[in-house]
């Protein structure tokens, strides 16, 4: 009787033919490659193309996120919020002076003025959405102060905290005719300067993430930051040259003596 080794090597080196001529079984001569063919799943289409700057990982999209929030935040609604109080409280001040120059028993409790509400709006707004991007930043960033852009955003992040609870906290607002008090005014100068503080920071961190987003995403952040800056800085200016002729026109013999003095208490802040 053969053995099991030599029973495997003549399996092993039959043939298909001489395997089924043995069985008495009939088997196609298959060869190796028809087999893998057998076996080969259908390719799948190509991908269409699709541009680099098209595939966003999840990471990118935050940080995106966190600059679209940030520019709105403080390109926009601070901003706004600044310029409105800087040139509106003025100017209803004035309206408020001539209105009662004419009826010297105005309807009480007044109204807020817009400026205010305006100014409010705007600013709160500024923080909510500032509180949400940094929150974003934070949890998609590993490491937090390695770079300048970081270093300033965690400075004006904590440093507005400050601005709605000193806000809140102010002091009493003097009366129609009453002198300001000592506090009320210390208060004003460093409410006022603060926020203007804040917002020179904001246009140096704007400017300095749009420098990281141009620099790892080829994006336009850098382009948009420098516009809102310098749009912003062009309002300024020409504000400040219509708010120094009304009060130079109201200075003059001809003008108003009131308008001269409303003007010149708001521009020694």
């Amino acid at each position: 009787m053969m053995d099991a080794t030599s029973a495997s090597s003549a399996l092993s080196s039959a043939t298909p033919t001489a395997l089924s001529t043995a069985l008495g079984v009939t088997v196609a001569s298959v060869t190796a490659p028809a087999v893998l063919q057998l076996f080969d799943a259908p390719s799948p289409p190509p991908r269409p193309y699709l541009p680099e700057y098209a595939i966003v990982s999840d990471k990118q999209m935050k940080f995106e996120v966190h600059g679209i929030l940030m520019l709105i935040a403080w390109g926009l609604f601070a901003p706004l919020g600044l310029v409105v109080a800087r040139y509106g409280k003025p100017a209803a001040a004035l309206t408020a002076v001539k209105a009662m120059a004419t009826d010297p028993a105005p309807p009480a409790p007044a109204p807020p003025a817009t400026w205010f509400v305006v100014h409010r709006a705007c600013m709160y707004s500024a923080v909510v959405i500032t509180l949400v991007a940094s929150i974003i930043s934070l949890a998609t960033v590993e490491e937090h102060v390695n770079d300048a852009h970081k270093k300033i955003g965690v400075i004006l992040t904590s440093v507005m905290l400050i601005q709605p609870v000193n806000a809140y906290f102010r002091p009493h607002k003097p009366k129609a005719g009453e002198a300001p008090s000592s506090a009320r005014v210390a208060w004003e100068w460093g409410h006022r300067w603060l926020g203007r503080a804040l917002v020179g920071l904001s246009f140096a961190t704007l400017i300095s993430g749009g420098e990281l987003a141009d620099a790892y995403y080829d994006r336009e952040y850098y382009n948009v930051s420098v516009a809102l800056v310098v749009i912003w800085c062009a309002v300024v200016c020409l504000c400040e040259a219509h708010r120094f002729c009304r009060w130079y026109s109201a200075s003059s013999p001809s003008g108003g003596q009131q308008e001269m003095v409303t003007y010149g208490q708001h521009n020694k802040a």
